[in-house]
């Protein structure tokens, strides 16, 4: 079977360069409202998305097209659109008085999340949440927990972002999550110590870490149409196969076919 060849990448850099990095707040510690307009603030937390790619890390759930990926929590959103979730947080940031607790601090708005930014998950196996296709990011008033490294770009408009997205991504899933594995198994004499109560990475070492890419916009959206195409061709085979294991499960039940 054929697969498609890219191009080696024609240039490098830090990801300090290319991205404003950050760890996300502790909630416990912030008003759910921003500095200036006092706006209603939301955080994202690891139980914010489903259906999210390569949660086993090969494996992703077969009734899910690109699109559908990486989403949030429609129970999330609908506490959101109903005021039931302003209401909760409202509660969190009241004193043992019943008033404002403004001991904690309120938001700056350069804090909240935009589309073209995108997670990482700190503890346990490292996990890429590009945010590009929520559009409750332009609706809402979002930042993330401290759960969460947040890499903002510096210079978006240097870059095709769901090309950007992607080979972060492809960062994550391979060079991060190789690491984590091996620092697992250092720490796993540890019995106390649980891969999940520890940080994955250092921020500091992320940011000194050279990721190369292509400079073209033109060859970076052709290898993010070649991807989609590519994932489709996949995605219609697992399908398929997913069908076919049915239809023996049918045939050995005596059960019509779907």
């Amino acid at each position: 079977m054929d697969c498609p060849t890219i191009n080696i990448a024609d240039k490098s850099d830090t990801l300090e360069n290319l991205f404003d990095i950050g760890l996300g707040l502790i909630e416990d510690r912030f008003l759910h409202l921003t500095k200036e307009k006092k706006e209603p603030v939301y955080f994202l937390t690891a139980k914010s998305f489903v259906n999210v790619p390569n949660k086993t890390r090969e494996d992703i759930f077969l009734h899910n097209s690109l699109e559908q990926l990486n989403v949030c929590d429609p129970v999330l959103i609908k506490k959101i659109q109903s005021g039931e979730m302003a209401i909760l947080n409202y509660e969190k940031d009241k004193d043992e008085k019943g008033n404002l607790n403004e001991q904690k601090g309120y938001i700056k708005e350069s804090r909240l999340l935009q589309n073209h930014d995108f997670l990482i998950s700190i503890r346990g196996e490292p996990k890429g949440y590009s945010l590009i296709g929520l559009p409750e990011i332009g609706i809402y008033n979002f930042v993330t927990t401290n759960y969460f490294v947040r890499l903002s770009p510096r210079s978006p408009a240097n870059f095709h972002m769901e090309y950007l997205h992607l080979i972060v991504n492809q960062f994550v899933k391979h060079k991060l999550v190789d690491r984590f594995h091996a620092l697992e198994d250092r720490v796993s004499g540890n019995k106390k110590k649980t891969y999940a109560s520890f940080n994955s990475f250092s921020i500091e070492d992320l940011k000194l870490e050279n990721i190369s890419y292509h400079s073209s916009i033109k060859e970076q959206m052709d290898i993010m149409d070649e991807y989609k195409k590519q994932f489709d061709k996949w995605h219609l085979q697992r399908l398929v196969f997913n069908q076919f294991e049915y239809n023996i499960y049918c045939a050995i039940t005596k059960q019509p076919h779907i």
